[in-house]
């Protein structure tokens, strides 16, 4: 797995400096890891692209043998009012001669969105070549991507493109955030997605899975209690509390163990127990499809972003989700070692 942190001068030298890494970063290029790009504005020169930024990536999987495919778009259009947007979507193949990002094969119905500004900004990248990662601070406010695939529930050969899509917000609903200042419902990390289908406050979520038959599924937490995958960390069935299945009628509350999680404090000795996000079908029918990789929920109380936690030989980065900060809105991030996905403890290792 490859890392990379440090501090862009702008949204223009961050999009540089994520290309770059995703492309040639020297632990992803001597794992044979390396992401390319695969269609871009001069792939078909003389089509007339109205958005020179967009480009296809495409990663070859752990061994070399799979084809994941990912499509991203830098807008400025709203620089002036400190915004840039980076949208974002999942395909499961390339058409040559396309003549826009989002004119691929079997492509996310919407984009997901990252917000960016025309400012320094600190970052991390993590990627393997399943997946990428990518964190951005943005003021006080942390945006997110995960692009590429998770960790299935199931064999190769029967779920041969388990991807997701995530990033910070949504696309295509008539109420959606236009800027990392948004304190909307709609604005949250990937693993923690929300979702509203209906009435004039409408948007899309931040996070689409691709089932095992090929149909994009909205990830999050419906306030009308439909969405098709909910994420969250899970130890009893899809319930609010143990044995329970009760569908959640708010975006406020989390499916899961998340009324019991948020009393979780730091462990005896200290450190803190992560446990992986899961994306769990609730209707029509309960299926488990897998976890997030190297991604895990952690307590909220006595926790600081950019707490480092380690567990199994690997270092664990800790955010919170977006602006917020509750008890139940933080996640951690592994920097290092691939790691078991299990539930396991971490221990704090630093506070920077």
């Amino acid at each position: 797995m490859a890392y990379q942190t440090g501090t862009a001068t702008d949204h223009v030298d961050l999009w540089d400096k994520f290309k770059s890494f995703i492309t040639s970063d020297p632990e992803l290029v001597a794992a044979n890891e390396g992401w390319e790009v695969v269609w871009q504005e001069d792939s078909n020169s003389g089509l007339g692209f109205a958005n020179p930024t967009d480009y296809v990536i495409r990663g070859k999987g752990l061994a070399d043998q799979d084809n994941i495919y990912v499509a991203l778009r830098r807008d400025d259009s709203a620089v002036a009012s400190d915004v840039s947007t980076w949208y974002m979507l999942g395909a499961t193949g390339i058409i040559d001669t396309a003549n826009a990002f989002n004119l691929h094969v079997n492509m996310t119905p919407f984009a997901v969105k990252m917000f960016t500004r025309p400012n320094p900004m600190n970052y991390w990248f993590i990627a393997n070549g399943r997946r990428f990662i990518i964190i951005v601070q943005v003021g006080t406010v942390y945006e997110t991507m995960y692009g590429g695939f998770f960790l299935p529930y199931a064999d190769p050969t029967v779920y041969t493109y388990p991807m997701l899509i995530g990033g910070s917000c949504g696309s295509g609903g008539n109420f959606e955030s236009v800027s990392h200042t948004s304190v909307s419902s709609d604005h949250t990390a990937f693993c923690y997605p929300s979702y509203n289908p209906s009435g004039s406050m409408a948007y899309n979520p931040s996070a689409w899975m691709l089932d095992p038959a090929g149909n994009w599924l909205r990830c999050g937490i419906d306030v009308t209690a439909t969405t098709p995958i909910h994420i969250g960390p899970r130890f009893f069935g899809q319930g609010l509390g143990i044995g329970a299945n009760i569908s959640p009628t708010t975006y406020s509350l989390k499916w899961g163990y998340e009324d019991i999680s948020k009393r979780e404090g730091e462990l005896y000795g200290g450190g803190y127990a992560m446990t992986p996000f899961t994306l769990v079908q609730a209707s029509p029918s309960d299926q488990t499809y897998g976890v997030l990789d190297g991604v895990y929920r952690v307590s909220g109380r006595g926790q600081s972003v950019l707490n480092i936690l380690q567990a199994d030989n690997s270092l664990h980065v800790v955010f919170q989700n977006t602006f917020r900060t509750a008890l139940g809105e933080w996640f951690a991030v592994t920097r290092g070692a691939e790691d078991s996905n299990s539930a396991f403890i971490a221990t704090e290792e630093s506070n920077s």
